[in-house]
């Protein structure tokens, strides 16, 4: 998982929760707090992005019917 359009795409498949890893270990030794902050915020924005462009209110909506919506992104 790597961007708020894989959160989306994990709920849409039934996950309750998306694990990011390695992308935000990479980002904490290279820059500390401040750099996990901004992933995260970048993350979040995504994800507001993906809800929008598939019409999800709220990630209850989410279901495997929006993953065409999304296609191979």
């Amino acid at each position: 998982m790597r961007t708020g359009f894989d959160v989306l795409k994990i709920r849409a498949l039934g996950g309750d929760v998306a694990l990011i890893g390695r992308p935000l270990a990479q980002v904490c030794i290279g820059g500390g707090y401040v750099a996990v902050k901004m992933y995260f915020d970048y993350v979040k924005d995504d994800l507001r992005r993906a809800m929008l462009l598939t019409g999800c209110d709220t990630l209850k909506d989410a279901n495997m019917s929006i993953l065409d919506k999304l296609g191979q992104r």
